[in-house]
């Protein structure tokens, strides 16, 4: 168009030229004076022009002609001239006279050129011929030309944009390459598109016309979006102009991309151009080389990218553009960028090798603790509505601090609307689903989210060693249950407050201090509560019911537990097999404390029990039971007529003890000389602290023996304990042996022991007897 306006301008001052040059060659011989009304009739009529003039000054002498008030229009175009000037003056030489039009000296002041294409595409320009150029480009001869004031403005309201040149000046003189000088824009340029402005600082620069064609020298091309320098050459600007100009710069990213549709994320940084604009001005194409290292994309910086650009009247478009992040990997983009408000945009990428995390970057979302290679498509339409398509394969790999993560995902969104399928495998865990939803672009987190997913554990500690590490909120017992879990479930809510809801379902759970169980519960959670209702948990015929409610704001727990085990043994697989309680028992337990510590303000019942292989007849406990340690604030024992009580505190994890026990009339059946020979009935004191390497304390045991052998021998005794943590002193008393013993063991394998006695009477017979009843 630019191009196109200095054919038009240059012919309407040739014809304001030509026909003053006449009218005054008219003034002084009737030969001219018919001569030049006929030339003069013939130019108007050719070029469409309609030319008016305020007055006309002369002085034949010096062959210099002034025009003022200059008005020029083209045909129909009456009321709005493209070219309105103040004064136009030329000074012609005498080959006039001989028939070879020249211009010694062209001045133009206060000039404005005016072009205007109406909402129905028609511009007040004279009308373009579709005739081929001619094989010899037209010529003027211009030695000289000073530009003092010329506005220079074009409207396009059928595309929506335009362009203003204010106060453009020259100063051309005679060369022998033709008239050459200065020529300058002296204020601010202004091109808009729609609603986007550009504003290009004043600029100066060498230009030379040869009467055919202008050499521009150096054009500074400056504003907010572009620093570059324009240079090169502008052929047959009078009857078929081409272009051939080289570009050299940089594109500061940010403000440029205005003139485009929105990106989906921020971009900045600098672009390094380098290419021509070339082809004819109707049609010319503005081709570049970019390259940056400055590139910012979403929250990624430092990107490098290099590629080829086209710009042309109809499109911005680019092929093979390679974007290369700094940690690694391609991104190979494509992009078509038609100009004009209801044009269509599209885009395509491939990307290999690309870093989990500077993709998570690029694509301008909080970072997550995934470690991955990304590889995969996308498509991207920006109409109305726009639409995404997107399939991306991450291949999991070893980062510090990081899960891997590997699996698929196929996105589409369309407008603000999206829906994606994913399958991702993670240590522990597999995922997958579909998901779909609405887009917030004010808040992206507050995007909404709703559809089916399945997540298949293959075990518990290990998943949750990975959820944990991805920031999802985990109770520290579940590092020790191990196990395969089902969770089908739906998703809802947004993604900075999404909702679960599952049905958990494991038919081998390994649960610290449970053992091997089979377990249920439903979860509905969101990010400040999951509610964990009908938990089931099953072992046999034992089973554990109940609701636990976490919250994952403060990192606590509330919720009620029944235990029901009529096969208690099978809760104990962790205590060893002599040692555990046999019979039945329930539990009533209120859950509390923190996912670190968790814990059972419990109330345990008995009855019909055996222990040690002794029985005991009902029990009940009162116990504050955590993943820390074991706090029985009471205890009471029945075993007939014998009762025990007391209190006792354990850790699980140093095996540290505290313990206070009284018990009386307390039996127990055991084998001293013979098989089950023997029946004590005792009484009994402990009280200490310690750990179970080191024990500390002291007890003391009342006892009397009967049955058997041993108890006939033995009769009744009393001793005393003292735990000193490496070792045992034990100083019993026999007053039917009439004997004291006294002993120093061992705490710790091998039990490793010393025996003092003192006998004061020893009946020999009688111990002979007990070791032999039947022989005299």
């Amino acid at each position: 168009m630019g191009a196109r306006f200095g054919k038009y301008a240059l012919i309407a001052t040739a014809a304001a030229v030509v026909t003053a040059t006449f009218a005054l060659l008219a003034a002084h011989t009737p030969w001219a004076r018919n001569r030049a009304l006929s030339w003069a009739s013939r130019f108007v009529t050719r070029y469409h022009l309609d030319l008016e003039a305020g007055s006309l000054g002369y002085n034949a002498l010096t062959r210099r002609i002034t025009l003022t008030d200059v008005r020029l229009a083209a045909e129909g175009h009456h009321d709005r001239p493209f070219l309105v000037a103040s004064a136009i003056e030329v000074h012609l030489p005498w080959s006039v006279f001989q028939r070879h039009f020249a211009i010694d000296h062209l001045t133009i002041r206060n000039a404005i050129v005016d072009i205007v294409r109406d909402e129905h595409n028609v511009v007040n320009l004279p009308p373009g011929s579709d005739a081929p150029p001619p094989k010899q480009p037209r010529t003027l001869d211009l030695r000289a030309l000073t530009i003092d004031g010329l506005d220079v403005q074009y409207e396009d309201r059928f595309r929506n944009w335009g362009l203003t040149v204010p106060r453009v000046a020259s100063d051309l003189r005679h060369t022998p390459k033709g008239a050459s000088g200065s020529f300058a824009v002296r204020g601010p340029l202004r091109v808009h598109q729609h609603e986007h402005v550009m504003n290009l600082a004043p600029f100066e620069t060498g230009l030379t016309f040869d009467g055919t064609n202008v050499m521009l020298e150096r054009v500074t091309l400056s504003s907010p979006e572009i620093e570059a320098v324009l240079a090169g050459r502008i052929d047959r600007v009078l009857d078929s102009t081409t272009l051939d100009l080289a570009l050299q710069g940089n594109v500061n990213v940010a403000p440029a991309l205005s003139w485009v549709p929105p990106a989906p994320v921020p971009v900045a940084g600098a672009v390094a151009i380098d290419g021509r604009i070339a082809g004819p001005a109707h049609d010319f194409a503005l081709d570049l080389t970019a390259n940056s290292r400055t590139l910012d994309v979403g929250r990624e910086r430092g990107l490098a990218l290099a590629g080829p650009v086209r710009v042309t009247f109809t499109a911005f478009s680019g092929e093979n553009v390679v974007i290369t992040p700094a940690s690694g990997g391609t991104i190979r983009a494509a992009f078509n960028v038609p100009w004009g408000h209801d044009t269509v945009s599209a885009a395509s990428a491939e990307w290999n090798g690309v870093d989990a995390q500077a993709a998570l970057r690029l694509a301008d979302v909080n970072p997550q603790a995934i470690a991955a290679a990304f590889s995969g498509r996308g498509t991207f339409t920006f109409g109305e509505p726009h639409r995404y398509v997107i399939a991306n394969r991450s291949e999991g790999k070893s980062s510090r601090g990081q899960v891997p993560m590997t699996g698929t995902v196929a996105a589409t969104i369309v407008g603000d609307d999206y829906t994606y399928d994913h399958a991702h495998s993670f240590p522990g865990f597999d995922f997958d689903g579909r998901m779909s939803g609405h887009i917030n672009h004010a808040d992206a987190m507050r995007t909404t989210m709703s559809g089916p997913a399945r997540a298949v554990v293959s075990d518990v500690a290990r998943a949750a060693a990975s959820a944990e590490t991805l920031g999802f909120p985990v109770a520290a017992i579940m590092h020790d249950v191990h196990g395969a879990v089902s969770a089908p479930m739906s998703l809802g809510g947004t993604y900075r407050d999404p909702e679960v809801d599952t049905q958990l379902a494991s038919d081998a759970l390994d649960v610290p201090m449970l053992g091997r169980v089979r377990a249920a519960a439903h979860v509905i959670a969101d990010t400040k509560t999951a509610t964990i209702s009908g938990i089931d948990l099953e072992q046999g015929a034992n089973g554990i019911t109940g609701t636990a409610v976490a919250d994952l704001t403060h990192r606590t727990w509330t919720g009620a537990l029944h235990v029901n085990a009529p096969d208690a043994a099978a809760f104990q697989s962790t205590v060893p097999e002599a040692w555990r309680v046999a019979g039945g028992m329930t539990a009533d337990a209120t859950l509390g404390g923190t996912f670190d510590v968790t814990t059972l303000d419990s109330t345990i019942r008995g009855a019909n029990l055996v222990w040690a292989g002794q029985p005991i007849d009902r029990v009940m406990a009162k116990a504050l039971i955590s993943t820390n340690a074991i706090d029985v604030s009471s205890i009471e024992l029945h075993q007939g007529a014998g009762f025990m009580d007391g209190r006792l505190h354990y850790v699980w994890d140093t095996g540290a003890y505290s313990a206070a026990l009284k018990g009386d009339r307390l039996s127990w059946r055991t084998s001293l000389l013979s098989p089950n020979d023997t029946q004590a009935l005792f009484a009994v004191q402990f009280s200490g602290e310690g750990t179970s390497a080191k024990p500390r304390g002291q007890g003391r045991i009342d006892f009397a023996l009967a049955g058997g052998a041993a108890g006939s021998f033995i009769g009744a005794g009393e001793a005393t304990v003292d735990l000193l943590g490496d070792l045992a002193k034990v100083s019993a008393r026999l007053p039917d042996l009439g004997a004291t013993i006294t002993a120093d063991v061992a705490t710790a394998t091998p039990y490793d022991y010393r025996v003092a006695a003192q006998l004061d009477r020893f009946d020999q017979v009688g111990l002979a007897r007990a070791i032999r009843p039947n022989q005299h």
